[in-house]
């Protein structure tokens, strides 16, 4: 059935209808840009003519703010309305009558959304101001404050049972923030536009947006199949790290580097390397271990080497690599960034080192001039 509601002096920008009932009728409450919040008679519809449309009388009508309505929100029980406005207020109202039970001031600018959590007794609140505020409905205090956006916030949306808060810009950016925590989580950035709609499905798997963009975005919650791969990837990475240890102490130095490599621990990398490098078959082995590496590893070989080498300490083995990559491999020169960031500092160092060999060098020669003469001398 159509029901046409009349009594409207401006657009109607909000409804609100709850079919179950509450004070034994059910709920239909609006709001629009005439400052006013109306309670309709649900029961008492009239037939529109001889069509199928029912026209309905507004059983109350308040002026409940100063300024335009920008969202209206049920609290779970039913117990509760909550208005947001242009005039920077959130109003909370006692449903059928209407009766203003509180006023929430706190933002600086207009107050685009507001949202009941599903399950704890609060709040929360989008404004023009950037911010997020969530209020307590036991005092009607503000709890705390998210800040994150760089633009006027207008959608905000409770998920995972009240736990997270998604929240929507009108850059057309969207957060996910962690209620508990009160820390952003997540940063979504698809919309070239404000968002003006958020709907999550009942089973929380879904949300659908809408954006100023003329573009409706379904999103799917991957965190169980994140958290699932973030699991295996620690078990894999736990089995490398045993096969590292055991393969380093069976003093089989090519698969222990490639682990360590695999691992991304350049610490332990080049340790391993000083082992491979200080045997016999030194040049042998590295050759064995860089041929096993792939094109992107051997771009992280080059920039754990890069760092290396800025080290007394580390840079024979950097030396001895660089030595041995540039016979076998291409230097990492396909765009000036790795130029920058790779071959300028080890050409800076290597060169540094150098000039350090050359004067201990010289040095070793004047020790050898000076022991000559003492043995001429006689002492």
């Amino acid at each position: 059935e159509a029901v046409t509601c009349v009594g409207f002096l401006s657009w109607a920008g909000v409804p609100l209808f709850s079919p179950k009932k509450a004070n034994g009728q059910p709920l239909l409450v609006s709001a629009g840009s005439d400052k006013t919040l109306k309670l309709w008679n649900a029961n008492a519809k009239r037939p529109l003519d001889d069509s199928d449309v029912y026209m309905l009388n507004s059983a109350e009508t308040l002026i409940a703010h100063e300024k335009m309505i920008n969202d209206i929100s049920l609290a779970p029980n039913k117990s509760m309305i909550a208005t947001a406005s242009q005039d920077k207020t959130i109003k909370l109202w006692l449903p059928s009558p209407l009766v203003q039970k509180a006023v929430l001031k706190g933002h600086k600018r207009g107050v685009w959304s507001v949202q009941f959590s599903p399950v704890e007794r609060c709040l929360a609140s989008a404004s023009a101001d950037k911010t997020i505020r969530l209020w307590s409905m036991t005092d009607f205090s503000c709890i705390s404050v998210f800040e994150g956006h760089e633009a006027s916030v207008i959608r905000i949306q409770f998920v995972k049972n009240g736990t997270n808060l998604m929240s929507a810009a009108s850059s057309g950016v969207m957060k996910l923030w962690s209620v508990k925590k009160q820390e952003c989580i997540g940063t979504m950035n698809h919309h070239k536009d404000r968002v003006w709609a958020i709907s999550v499905g009942s089973d929380e798997k879904e949300m659908i947006t809408g954006g100023g963009d003329s573009a409706i975005t379904i999103w799917k919650d991957m965190s169980k199949e994140i958290r699932e791969n973030e699991l295996q990837k620690k078990e894999e990475n736990l089995l490398k790290e045993e096969e590292m240890e055991t393969s380093e102490w069976r003093k089989e130095y090519k698969v222990s580097a490639l682990r360590a490599l695999e691992l991304n621990r350049p610490h332990r990398l080049r340790n391993i390397l000083d082992k491979m490098i200080s045997t016999v078959n030194a040049k042998t082995e590295v050759a064995s271990f860089v041929s096993e590496l792939k094109k992107e590893q051997v771009k992280q070989l080059w920039e754990m080497i890069r760092d290396w080498n800025t080290r007394g300490r580390s840079c024979a083995v950097a030396q001895f690599m660089i030595h041995h990559l540039l016979q076998t491999t291409d230097l990492p020169l396909k765009s000036p960034a790795n130029v920058d960031l790779i071959i300028n500092p080890l050409l800076a160092y290597s060169e540094r080192h150098h000039k350090r060999i050359d004067k201990i060098l010289q040095n070793s020669y004047l020790l050898d001039h000076a022991l000559t003469c003492m043995k001429q001398e006689g002492i």
